[in-house]
């Protein structure tokens, strides 16, 4: 049917059919993949637009966060370096604390309480 309306060949020699210009013709008129494509590129442009506003603001997000913890860990070593300096000192200064067992269950209570401080706070 295809071949008597002209929009098939057919080859005796290798016994294939193939496409005529006729049918190559109407494929190429209507072009639902432009049309498609049309249709669909304002939606597609909007979406990326909001995915990459959204990943800018999720990059700025991400780069607050890494400040902070850089200034946590900053304020952290200060604070560690003020305790060992005050230690140094006080060693100069003749005040030093034997360390005994007394001294471990002092530091044990200190850090026991800070562990239940940081539940707490959770």
């Amino acid at each position: 049917m295809l071949h008597d309306a002209g929009y098939l060949h057919y080859s005796d020699s290798d016994h294939i059919y193939t496409l005529s210009l006729k049918l190559f013709r109407i494929s190429h008129r209507f072009a639902p993949v432009h049309n498609l494509t049309k249709l669909a590129m304002p939606i597609m442009q909007r979406v990326c637009h909001q995915l990459l506003c959204g990943a800018t603001t999720m990059k700025h997000a991400g780069a607050r966060e890494a400040k902070n913890r850089e200034e946590t860990q900053e304020l952290k070593r200060h604070t560690l370096q003020q305790g060992i300096e005050a230690a140094y000192r006080q060693l100069e200064d003749g005040q030093e604390m034997p360390f005994d067992e007394a001294a471990v269950e002092r530091i044990k209570a200190a850090g026991r309480s800070k562990l239940a401080d940081r539940s707490s706070a959770q």
